[in-house]
């Protein structure tokens, strides 16, 4: 479980950080790209 508690708060950090855009890929339980804005 604490994997999932892991990856759960890292894609919060990611969802909130305003320098990043990102989007989640379909691909098995699902893969999260990321880019800096410009």
């Amino acid at each position: 479980m604490r994997n999932k508690n892991v990856i759960q708060k890292f894609n919060e950090m990611i969802e909130i950080d305003p320098h990043l855009q990102s989007i989640l890929v379909p691909i098995d339980d699902g893969m999260t790209i990321s880019k800096v804005k410009k």
